[in-house]
């Protein structure tokens, strides 16, 4: 998206305003050229010949999106049957979707299994009962690494205390049921949290895993998992990708000689890709002015993007119709919400401008790491 002639255009021209009106508001749009970008820019990171991305689809499942990406050659990880289900009808191969869900039954198991994709165990439970019905069917184990990793702690999952993967501390047990049961493991995997920033942190995490791989000797994929930083205001800053990239394929290709194969070395981008390709539109329904401040009504609300609310997250908010506009606070007219980090500098000397104007659309970013520029 970018300002051009004081007018806010996506790629080819295409004006927001039109979308709008013949769509209605509110109305999410993504920006495929710049969702294909972020995947290249990724894939180009990482030099290492067998490198796969699979796309973590919990962060946006829309189907066009997912198809998306099918299309550019990525895979995909899917936390719940009902994303591989959504994987399967966007075109995905079962053997390019990996189920790695969390305190999932049996039952979710055996439809997974039944539907042809990878599994991803992350609970000795899982393991011991596994050898009991597919003792052939190969499966990838989550480890816990026990590392503090993430932007904060409701998106830390990698620690000590986590409910996610397998102890690293458990291994000696998930060792005996593999060899007793007779279990053919063909993956590691491991995820640490999101907003990851310091490379080091990546790689240490690595470090990890291939000290455990050196155990199992039917390796055919290692997944390090994703959790990249994106920035989220203009001045934020961001994973350094192509460092990563360079230190973990020139790490994973000593890794491989000391194995004695080359495996596939793959990793699970899902903000990564999507966040600065979002946008959310709404109508202004009603400018209302406090003793402290100008409140502008909106026709969307925390059934759209609940994120303000649930970790006060910022969402920069402009208008399209009068781009030249002061930024002011949004107010949903459906709930009690109010969108406060979305527009951190208040202005209430122009709110006349908003005042009785219902055709006036709000953008709002989902993440951006795209703010317009003028041309």
């Amino acid at each position: 998206m970018e300002l051009v002639n004081n007018k806010y255009r996506f790629e080819g021209g295409i004006d927001p305003l039109e979308l709008c009106r013949e769509y209605g508001t509110p109305l999410y749009v993504y920006d495929a050229s710049v969702m294909e970008a972020q995947y290249k820019r990724m894939t180009s990171a990482f030099t290492w010949p067998a490198f796969r991305a699979h796309y973590a689809c919990k962060a946006l499942t829309n189907i066009s999106v997912l198809r998306l990406f099918r299309s550019l050659g990525a895979g995909l990880d899917c936390v719940s049957v009902f994303e591989v289900k959504l994987g399967l009808k966007a075109g995905f191969k079962p053997d390019d979707i990996l189920f790695t869900p969390n305190f999932a039954g049996a039952d979710e198991f055996e439809e997974a299994v039944k539907l042809g994709v990878k599994i991803n165990v992350d609970a000795i439970p899982m393991l011991e009962n596994w050898g009991l019905h597919h003792r052939d069917y190969p499966l990838c184990l989550r480890i816990n690494p026990h590392l503090m990793a993430g932007g904060n702690e409701k998106i830390s999952v990698g620690h000590i205390d986590s409910k996610f993967g397998i102890s690293i501390h458990q291994l000696p047990h998930v060792l005996r049921i593999v060899e007793s049961q007779g279990l053919k493991v063909n993956g590691l995997h491991m995820h640490t949290g999101s907003d990851i920033l310091d490379v080091d942190i990546f790689m240490r995490g690595a470090e990890i895993l291939f000290d455990a791989a050196a155990r199992f000797p039917d390796l055919e994929y290692i997944d390090l998992g994703s959790g990249f930083k994106v920035p989220y205001k203009p001045d934020d800053i961001e994973t350094d990708i192509e460092e990563l990239g360079e230190k973990l394929s020139n790490r994973f290709a000593e890794f491989c000689e000391s194995y004695g194969r080359e495996l596939t070395l793959m990793v699970e981008p899902g903000k990564f890709l999507v966040s600065s390709a979002g946008y959310l539109f709404a109508r202004c329904t009603l400018v209302k002015q406090t003793t402290s401040t100008a409140f502008v009504g909106v026709d969307t609300g925390l059934n759209h993007l609940i994120r303000p609310m649930f970790y006060g997250s910022y969402h920069k908010i402009v208008s399209i119709t009068e781009p030249t506009f002061k930024q002011l606070q949004a107010s949903s007219g459906r709930s009690n919400d109010t969108k406060r980090e979305g527009c951190a500098h208040q202005t209430k000397r122009n709110a006349g401008g908003f005042a009785g104007n219902t055709d006036i659309c709000l953008m709002i970013w989902l993440t951006s790491t795209r703010w317009p520029m003028k041309v």
